[in-house]
């Protein structure tokens, strides 16, 4: 079976939406800021295709080192 892997930019967005979300329930929670965390944490594990936050975090690391690397060896974004 062959899962569909999410753009780059759009794995990157969740994470930091997750990141913020995590930060900002932290600093003064209310149902709002639980709530949010939650989507993000759920949004994240639907793209990473996990179960629990922490793996759906470490995937989508992975995910975009993986992505980095192929460029910085290619030299994509070096000056001329």
């Amino acid at each position: 079976m062959t899962m569909l892997l999410p753009a780059v930019g759009d794995l990157r967005r969740a994470l930091t939406r997750y990141d913020e979300a995590v930060v900002e329930d932290e600093r003064w929670p209310t149902d709002e800021t639980a709530r949010l965390r939650e989507d993000c944490a759920y949004t994240l594990c639907v793209m990473t295709a996990t179960t629990d936050v922490a793996a759906a975090v470490r995937a989508a690391d992975a995910a975009l080192e993986q992505c980095a690397v192929p460029a910085a060896q290619s030299g994509v974004g070096e000056a001329a």
